[in-house]
């Protein structure tokens, strides 16, 4: 055992130590190439009053503080192949980001216009050059005023693209529930979690009733209740209602298949909550560029687009269920008889069927609560395990339900 044990420490340390070196091969490497990189940018232009403001109040917010201070208000032109390396810490992962040799900020949204070759405006700061546009199509000052106009829900174009916000409404209560339903009743469940640890302390373990009994007892009701209470839903979001043609930004592997699709409308990307929404919406794609509607909340979760696909229209044909509930539920229960059946071996060594094996337990005091934690867990089994397989069947079936009914609408060429 000791033996494995130092083998196993010395992997590890081995294999941390290589990634350090690598690391620092990279970094001293990065170092050469900025410095040639540094003198080959081009002063491009200056800041405009308005983009000043929109980078010191963006400068404010806490996770730019670092990043985001300017020296001066110079912007200028940085060409060259993007890369890329991270290390792993142990509680991070730090990522470094290159554009022609060059280490630079980008934002998370600037990644997906990136190509082969770019062509970024960047500005200097006390750390890191700060990419402000790349390659004609990503403004990050344009997607600053973008989700501001958004989160006021002020009418009118939106910047940096021909999309409009054309109204505004709140999320109906169909739709909050199509959102939220599946999810319902799980705080109750990973409570239950807790409460039978705990329980398992003083039924298993014999440890003193008030330092598991006790606590146990009390998170059980209280799972029970969040378990199987009436489900309460969230406020309804705001929802702002764009018109334009969307747009689209596909990731391939080194194969060229393709990894991944993101729906644009003008700056803000669409996230679906049901993932086959996706081959509708391209099934759908009109070759006029005609504008489609598409109801969005704040931070871009998609309620309709265009005619067809809507969630409250799902929601009230086909009604979802809550079943998460009771799949972690089942987990839990199932885990806990294992483990009951492993520690008290006393009990379930000669488990038959007949009547003398349970008179037995009865004479012996000490099986008294390790029996009734494994009956609790039994009924907790027998009550959740069909209740996760009707809600799974019946949420799948739903799924192929609304899939049969959009393509009526929109039949998917295959």
């Amino acid at each position: 055992m000791n033996t494995l044990y130092i083998i196993s420490v010395f992997a590890v340390f081995s294999y941390s130590l290589y990634n350090a070196i690598v690391y620092q091969k990279r970094r001293n490497r990065d170092s050469k190439t900025a410095k040639q990189a540094i003198n080959t940018l081009t002063y491009h232009r200056e800041l405009t009053e308005k983009e000043c403001k929109l980078l010191d109040d963006l400068q404010e917010q806490k996770k730019y503080k670092k990043t985001h201070k300017r020296l001066d208000n110079r912007v200028y032109l940085l060409k060259g192949k993007f890369d890329w390396h991270s290390i792993k810490t142990r509680y991070n992962t730090i990522w470094h980001n290159l554009i022609g040799g060059l280490e630079v900020t980008l934002d998370d949204r600037g990644f997906d216009y990136l190509k082969e070759y770019n062509t970024a405006e960047v500005i200097k700061t006390d750390k890191l050059p700060v990419v402000i546009s790349l390659n004609e199509s990503f403004s990050l000052l344009n997607h600053i005023i973008a989700e501001k106009q958004i989160e006021k829900g002020e009418v009118g174009k939106v910047a940096g693209s021909d999309v409009e916000l054309i109204n505004n409404r709140k999320q109906t209560s169909h739709e909050v529930q199509a959102v939220e339903k599946v999810r319902k009743g799980t705080i109750g469940a990973f409570l239950m979690i807790p409460a039978l640890f705990f329980m398992a302390l003083t039924a298993l373990w014999g440890v003193y009733g008030l330092y598991g009994l006790v606590p146990g007892g009390l998170l059980f009701i209280v799972a029970l209740y969040y378990l199987w209470r009436k489900p309460k839903y969230s406020k309804p979001e705001d929802v702002r209602t764009l018109k334009g043609v969307p747009t689209y930004s596909v990731a391939m592997d080194n194969s060229q298949n393709i990894q991944q699709i993101k729906t644009f409308m003008g700056t803000t990307e669409l996230r679906f909550e049901n993932r086959y929404w996706l081959s509708f919406i391209l099934a759908d794609e009109k070759d006029d560029d005609t504008p489609v509607e598409v109801d969005v909340t704040k931070d871009g979760r998609l309620m309709r687009f265009g005619s067809y696909l809507s969630l409250e229209n799902e929601e009230k044909m086909y009604p979802s269920l809550p079943w998460d509930r009771h799949v972690i539920m089942t987990i839990t229960a199932i885990m806990a008889l294992i483990i009951s059946f492993l520690t008290v071996q006393k009990l379930t060594n000669n488990i038959r069927p007949g009547v003398e094996y349970y008179l037995a337990i009865l004479k012996q005091l000490d099986l008294y609560a390790p029996a009734i934690f494994m009956v609790l867990n039994l009924i907790l089994i027998i009550i959740h395990a069909p209740l996760a397989y009707k809600s799974y069947y019946y949420n799948k079936q739903r799924k192929k339900n609304i899939k049969k009914y959009y393509e009526k609408l929109i039949p998917i060429i295959k």
